[in-house]
């Protein structure tokens, strides 16, 4: 793979260009890996990414280190699941052969051309007007739109988790409490969605919403007097709740300002319906 074209030879960073360059490039990978083409030369693809990521990650925010290594971190996973599940098949399929007689020569496999770079990804489907019952052995749900994404337990499944949720459309995201203490969720790229998240009292979490466009928002802990810390990144037209705004601490990281300076550029606080 290439060099990323956002970082310079001399090791200057287009931040903001950077953001979007990873955008389109974890999308093609994970659409790839979604669909079992070229899992190795996407393993490989996501280290050089890894490495090109880690020899700037002085110049990145805090927020954005965190991010770009949540999301390599996801898509690793996927791709080790990928390659156990073809190795398995591949031992069946040996253990099959060596007990079957001899057969007719199989037909030859036909080459599959990628899409252009325009038009990469656009195979993922979309989940549209549905409700999904959230489930703990999924680390990433993508693509709704009219949809529910809920979870109406108050048990604690695990210990340590992380979900991804991306690329939203006029739904909703519902958890009576998160059904875990310790890991991370990230909430990407919605619109015109409310998003309510009640984390278990005690927990550490952390929580990142990043791109969210038209979106009421309702986080808090299950616990009163306990606070808990959200990084923001890219609002616009959004709106907390104002029963959680002394529940949390949020931290907004203007993607075109690294000056540690925070603000409540596109977000503000008020009223608004929160059930499922």
């Amino acid at each position: 793979m290439s060099r990323l074209g956002s970082i310079d030879t001399d090791g200057t960073v287009d931040i903001k260009g950077l953001s979007s360059e990873f955008a389109k490039l974890y999308e093609e990978l994970e659409c790839q890996v979604e669909q079992n083409q070229n899992i190795e030369k996407c393993k490989t693809d996501l280290a050089s990414i890894l490495r090109q990521l880690t020899s700037v990650a002085h110049s990145l925010s805090h927020f954005d280190q965190e991010l770009y290594s949540t999301k390599i971190d996801l898509l690793l996973k996927k791709i080790t699941t990928k390659q156990l599940q073809a190795s398995t098949n591949d031992d069946r399929r040996q253990r099959w052969k060596s007990r079957a007689r001899p057969s007719v020569k199989p037909p030859a496999v036909t080459a599959t051309t990628l899409p252009s770079d325009d038009k990469r990804g656009a195979t993922c489907s979309i989940t549209s007007d549905t409700t999904i019952e959230y489930e703990l052995s999924k680390s990433s749900y993508r693509n709704l739109k009219n949809c529910k994404l809920v979870y109406h337990g108050t048990k604690l499944l695990r210990e340590f988790a992380t979900l991804a949720v991306q690329d939203v459309e006029n739904s909703v995201v519902y958890f009576d409490v998160l059904p875990f203490n310790q890991g991370s969720l990230l909430l990407e790229r919605f619109k015109n969605s409310r998003i309510v998240i009640v984390t278990p009292k005690g927990s550490n979490l952390q929580i990142r919403l990043h791109e969210m466009d038209h979106c009421q928002l309702y986080i808090r802990k299950e616990q009163a007097d306990q606070v808990q810390d959200v990084i923001i990144e890219d609002f616009s037209n959004c709106v907390f709740h104002e029963a959680s705004e002394k529940s949390i601490h949020i931290h907004n990281f203007n993607q075109l300002d690294y000056q540690n300076k925070e603000s409540n550029d596109g977000y503000t606080f008020g009223d608004f319906p929160f059930d499922a």
